[in-house]
């Protein structure tokens, strides 16, 4: 995962927190405040992890439905560690 800065692996580990079994809904603010940035600076990683292909962002009634894309069977890491220590 070295395509990735600092700020965006810290932002990805902040939505992997609450992944689950169909994807993460955390809200924008509770990213910032697990990452220590600001909602627009969030709003432009997300922006730029998405254009990397790591994560997949949904709008879903109100909520944004996230997917990491490590969990896409042979293309991506298996684990949130190796996202984390890339």
């Amino acid at each position: 995962m070295k395509d990735l800065t600092h700020a965006e692996r810290t932002v990805l580990s902040a939505i992997a927190w609450h992944d689950g079994a169909n994807g993460a809904y955390p809200k924008a603010d509770r990213i910032a405040d697990l990452s220590a940035m600001s909602r627009a600076r969030v709003f432009a990683i997300i922006a730029n992890i998405e254009k990397k292909g790591r994560l997949r962002r949904k709008k879903m009634r109100g909520a944004n439905l996230y997917q990491i894309a490590y969990k896409v069977p042979g293309i991506f890491p298996d684990t949130v560690t190796e996202i984390v220590s890339a």
